[in-house]
């Protein structure tokens, strides 16, 4: 019988504790900080813990010109991402968000859902409000949270650009839901910001999870279990899970 792998394909190691060890993105405080956690945690924990690492580690090591895509696109101008967010924008609005009609359109255009594309959609969010048209306005944050929806979700491409982006949309979309003008839409829009937080695999892993919390407490403010009751044990869960996998603080 085979002995099962130590290592992906690509050389990284499986092991938790030998993948904190092997991460390039760590510091050391960091990594010390994770082989304390690692003491306690469960068995689908570390299982997580290894595929953020790695998929951090792939996002840093992969070849150029190989079958990983680079981050960014030198080759395209400004005007080009524009174009392509665009066309994006208006597949989200004429199916009305149907990933089966925006998934085709962000697989064809993989090579552009980089920190760029991040960059360019909050330029023109920011330069499409209209402070005299709040009717435009709720349209444009509601086209964007359901785009960073779909982004969140989409299963190709960088899964640490993808979270970018929609960490960004959604950050963007807050300027118009706020919790006194638009309570439920804040509500929803703090979720899934905490849930993209959550799994984001750029930054700090312990500051994402903070980040992750604050914002599940907030959407609980106006998800109560008796006004809200499904949403409401939707961000439990979250909550739940983002305090189970916490690095500062109690867990819990």
């Amino acid at each position: 019988m085979a002995e099962p792998q130590n290592t992906f394909p690509d050389g990284f190691p499986k092991d938790p504790h030998a993948a904190v060890t092997a991460s390039d993105t760590l510091s050391p405080t960091e990594k010390a900080e994770w082989y304390i956690w690692l003491q306690t945690a469960t068995r689908e924990q570390k299982a997580e813990l290894v595929e953020i690492l790695h998929s951090m580690w792939q996002e840093r090591n992969a070849p150029v010109g190989g079958g990983k895509r680079s981050i960014t696109q030198p080759n395209a101008t400004r005007e080009d991402y524009l174009r392509v967010w665009l066309e994006i924008l208006q597949a989200e609005i004429d199916s009305k968000s149907d990933p089966e009609v925006v998934y085709p359109l962000l697989a064809q255009h993989q090579d552009k859902l980089d920190l760029t594309f991040a960059e360019i959609i909050t330029q023109w969010f920011e330069a499409e409000i209209d402070p005299n048209n709040s009717r435009k306005n709720q349209d444009l944050a509601r086209h964007l949270h359901n785009f960073a929806i779909d982004i969140n979700q989409f299963p190709l491409g960088s899964r640490a650009n993808n979270l970018e982006i929609a960490i960004a949309s959604y950050h963007k979309a807050l300027q118009i839901y706020t919790r006194a003008a638009f309570p439920e839409q804040w509500a929803k829009t703090q979720m899934n910001l905490g849930i993209a937080y959550q799994h984001r695999i750029r930054g700090e892993r312990g500051e994402n999870l903070e980040t992750a919390i604050a914002s599940y407490h907030k959407a609980l403010q106006i998800y109560t279990r008796a006004a809200f009751p499904q949403d409401w044990a939707m961000t439990q869960m979250g909550l739940g899970n983002a305090y189970r996998n916490r690095i500062r603080g109690e867990r819990g």
